[in-house]
């Protein structure tokens, strides 16, 4: 933070536009008012289901589960069968009280981003994920929660809003006591898998593709995720990115697909890292087990209809048996065991620095956005690697 140091200026990445995945349906010059009738004329229509769907094979993830049965623990054999009763029956949240019948508005956001949010609930209904649309509340106590659309980076995340309103919300009423405790991996704990593995040891990343909507939601809880949009009524059928309830209900699948891969190639499991859908690993240079664990666990997935995202390019989203690659926001380096930041991580933070050393008036909001990027960075620090330094720039004591 020298104001006389010599720091490159932070190149911002191009916007990535979002992609359209349903180009058929109209284009509306404004997404605050009702559809006319001919727009939902050409709108996919999924009507209410009569039992739980789900894009899993829930005959085939059984037959895999009793194979290695004997290898698993007490507690993996008992969540991989509430797992497959959830899939045959539906998720039924734990409340603490029934939830009447609610009516919210929808974010700004959702306005603002209309067409992108109009796409991504017709590819939703397309596959069967989303129920409507319906002219009138399709089911009795019907909740219309409000929707949000979160920016990120060349997309659009559409969020069901279960925290509103508050104090009598849908999460409100979870008893979090009755939710199964999820752990996730974390970037220094990987960081101590690549040291333990050493110089340049593979890196495998594979991502669920669509997570929650894997995991159907129970008949009797159908209800509590509605919404509305231009007009007409939609629910969803699956777990919501929003329930505090979906994420112990996702990872149960997740979970059980890594420890069934894990046995079945016999794999050290400590090499082996979970993130709610993603699922990175680390094997030491010139090993094969980790190319045969990529292929036991890509073969799993693919037997009980679990969907992997496409190999990426960038190495960010999915990548095979590589010696660079981006996991929780880390670039890892296992040719000389560094780290990096990813280019657009580098740009936000020196130009919020940058922002403050110019003496630019700024607001309550920019300087809590400037301390949490820099607390976030400081954290980076008690990765077990050694961080590369930013291009064009020398590194000095006390810098």
């Amino acid at each position: 933070m020298d104001p006389d140091g010599d720091f490159p200026a932070p190149e911002h990445e191009p916007a990535r536009e979002p992609k359209i995945k349903c180009p058929e349906i109209p284009v509306l010059n404004s997404y605050q008012f009702p559809a006319p009738a001919e727009f939902w004329g050409k709108f996919p229509s999924q009507p209410l289901p009569d039992r739980p769907y789900t894009p899993v094979n829930v005959d085939n993830l059984q037959e895999v589960v009793n194979s290695v049965r004997h290898a698993m623990t007490s507690g993996q054999s008992a969540r991989a069968d509430l797992l497959i009763k959830e899939l045959t029956e539906g998720a039924a949240a734990p409340f603490t009280a029934p939830l009447p019948a609610l009516v919210e508005k929808n974010s700004p956001s959702v306005v603002t981003h209309g067409r992108e949010f109009t796409d991504i609930l017709a590819n939703w209904v397309k596959k069967g994920y989303v129920a409507g649309p319906f002219t009138l509340p399709p089911l009795q106590n019907f909740r219309s929660n409000s929707m949000l659309a979160i920016e990120q980076p060349g997309k659009i995340r559409a969020v069901m809003n279960l925290s509103v309103p508050e104090g009598s919300s849908y999460n409100d009423a979870i008893n979090d006591y009755s939710l199964e405790k999820v752990h996730m991996a974390t970037a220094r704990f990987f960081g101590y898998s690549v040291v333990d593995c050493g110089e340049n040891c593979q890196m495998w990343k594979g991502d669920h593709v669509d997570a929650y909507k894997h995991i159907p939601v129970a008949m009797s809880d159908l209800r509590l995720q509605g919404f509305r949009w231009l007009g007409r009524y939609f629910l969803e059928m699956q777990e919501v990115f929003g329930s505090s309830y979906a994420v112990s209900a996702y990872d149960r699948l997740s979970n059980t697909l890594a420890v069934v891969a894990t046995i079945l190639a016999d794999f050290p499991k400590r090499q082996v890292h979970r993130i709610l859908d993603d699922l990175p690993m680390v094997d030491r240079a010139g090993s094969e087990a980790g190319h045969h664990f990529c292929a036991i666990y890509t073969a799993l997935c693919a037997r009980v209809g679990v969907n992997l995202a496409p190999l990426c390019p960038e190495l960010e989203k999915s990548f095979e048996a590589k010696t660079e690659g981006t996991v929780l926001g880390i670039r890892f380096h296992t040719e000389d065991l560094t780290w990096s930041l990813p280019g657009h991580k580098v740009a936000k933070l020196l130009q919020a620095v940058q922002t403050a050393l110019s003496g630019t008036p700024m607001g309550l909001e920019d300087m809590q956005k400037l301390m949490g990027l820099l607390n976030d960075f400081s954290l980076y620090e008690r990765l077990p690697l050694q961080p590369q330094q930013i291009p064009g720039h020398t590194s000095r004591a006390g810098d």
